[in-house]
């Protein structure tokens, strides 16, 4: 388990109070193509999801690549969704 669950909220999220220690916000403009509604919640798309944790580099690459192919492989992330993510070049593909 992580020691913290970071959330992707739409900048315009208000809570009335404080956030759990175990969680971390980040906040983004996020469009429809983007969220989903999973069991009364709304969450990001796995591909969004995916492409923020590249970005915000809370866990080891290999890990998020790991992630990555098992969503294309079992069909949560498209074919089209999966060339729109960039994963960083590795030192020894420069």
């Amino acid at each position: 388990m992580p020691a913290k669950f970071h959330m992707t909220v739409s900048r315009k999220f208000r809570k009335s109070g404080a956030i759990p220690p175990h969680i971390r916000l980040h906040r983004a403009e996020l469009i429809a193509e983007e969220i989903r509604e999973m069991q009364g919640y709304s969450v990001t798309t796995p591909a969004k999801t995916i492409a923020d944790m590249l970005e915000a580099q809370t866990m080891h690459s290999s890990q998020i690549t790991a992630a990555f192919k098992e969503a294309v492989k079992t069909g949560l992330i498209t074919q089209q969704e999966a060339r729109r993510i960039r994963f960083p070049r590795k030192a020894h593909d420069k």
